[in-house]
């Protein structure tokens, strides 16, 4: 397997929940064991879109048992003979293995996974990617005085907390949050509208800063100006990078 492998620098591995969390998107080079018409194994394979049931394969690093599974979309690139390559986005922790051998079971030829790349986690893409050899060309040259191509490299953690819907939080109430203080409903300035209970929200600055990871008690709407909206998951910044009011 290849492709896109997010890191997390410093205070940044606080915050890898939802990108591990978050949709995958993968190209796969199926190889069938016996032959089988182009217009069946694009039926096959589009009949498992939507919710799947999926047991680990055997050399798997969790327990085998039955989960439940959703194959958001599958696009067939290219078929010739026994060869299929197709792209898939699917939910986190979907076997691709797996599903090579099910859609092999249900074409009635048996198949395998011969290579699988990698192409999209969360919102990051294979071509905004690099590899180890860039980064640390990017590396010398910030020793260098040079920064401009660790930038382009390394992404603010904002970006990768941007598949969360977002609550903003007043200044005064930050460092408060830093020392993990549960925010109050007076604390809040904004919210994305459409956060519903027990969702996983980034409450963020004014100025888009990440401050921490929070569990949504109560809909946007009905978030009060009172109470406790929000329960803290995670913090992120770290106390002291605002000043106490």
């Amino acid at each position: 397997m290849s492709g896109v492998l997010p890191l997390a620098l410093e205070d940044a591995t606080r915050a890898l929940k939802p990108l591990i969390e978050s949709d995958k998107e993968y190209v796969c080079y199926m190889k069938l064991h016996g032959d089988a018409p182009r217009d069946e194994i694009l039926s096959v394979l589009k009949s498992f879109e939507g919710q799947i049931y999926q047991r680990p394969p055997v050399k798997s690093s969790v327990r085998r048992i039955r989960r439940i599974r959703r194959i958001h979309r599958i696009d067939v690139l290219e078929t010739e003979d026994r060869d299929v390559l197709f792209r898939a986005r699917v939910d986190p922790g979907t076997y691709m293995r797996k599903l090579c051998v099910d859609v092999g079971y249900a074409l009635g030829v048996e198949a395998h996974m011969e290579d699988l790349r990698r192409t999209k986690s969360g919102n990051f893409f294979e071509e905004d990617s690099c590899d180890l050899y860039d980064l640390y060309d990017a590396v010398e040259e910030m020793k260098r005085g040079e920064d401009g191509p660790i930038r382009k490299l390394v992404k603010p953690l904002e970006e990768a907390l941007s598949v969360l819907r977002s609550v903003t939080v007043s200044d005064a109430a930050v460092p408060r949050i830093c020392r993990g203080t549960q925010p109050r409903g007076g604390d809040l300035i904004s919210a994305d509208a459409t956060i519903q209970p027990k969702e996983l929200v980034v409450i963020q600055t004014k100025r888009g800063e990440a401050v921490a990871l929070a569990k949504a008690n109560v809909t946007a709407p009905e978030m009060p100006t009172s109470g406790f909206p929000l329960k803290l998951e995670r913090v992120i910044m770290s106390p002291g990078t605002y000043p106490e009011s």
